[in-house]
């Protein structure tokens, strides 16, 4: 949900709420079949030919069967640079981070979660709705993921929203 539109020194300011089940991110943080709700907070800026971003978010996750994973606090920011109309290259830090997963009431010691990665990306224009964008990304701490390389095909509709308008 587009909040504000950046105008003057004033950052684009995006809402979000999801609600996420077992075959999301919270599964493959904290195991298989859990619910979570949560949402967050987007801000953009552009200084052309340069963009930063940053995001803050929180997901409630629902306790099942005795087992009840820690809420979990999300936050991610970085830069993008254009280097041409159709090609850019982005940098950014990502990290989760939640307490102790309880079963029947008693924490379990161990299962605190910090994960921080970094990740690098050039991002190519296809076509007018279509990007592809190779990345790297490297984990930081000993929750993250040692490594991960990909390539991430996105499909964009642009649908203008009267909010955004300023």
């Amino acid at each position: 949900y587009g909040l504000l539109a950046e105008r003057g020194a004033r950052p684009d300011v995006i809402l979000d709420v999801t609600a996420a089940s077992g075959m999301t991110s919270v599964q493959t943080i904290r195991g298989a079949g859990f619910w979570g709700v949560g949402g967050g907070v987007s801000l953009v800026k552009t200084l052309d030919p340069v963009v930063f971003f940053g995001r803050l978010g929180y997901t409630a996750v629902l306790e099942r069967e005795g087992r009840d994973p820690p809420d979990q606090f999300s936050y991610l920011f970085g830069t993008g640079f254009s280097l041409t109309d159709r090609v850019s290259v982005s940098t950014r830090v990502s990290g989760i981070a939640g307490g102790r997963t309880q079963v029947n009431g008693r924490a379990i010691p161990g299962t605190s979660l910090d994960a921080i990665s970094l990740q690098f990306a050039v991002t190519a224009r296809l076509s007018r709705r279509l990007y592809v964008e190779p990345f790297v990304s490297a984990g930081l701490t000993e929750d993250a993921t040692d490594a991960v390389v990909g390539v991430s095909l996105v499909g964009v509709r642009f649908r203008p929203l009267s909010l955004l308008r300023p």
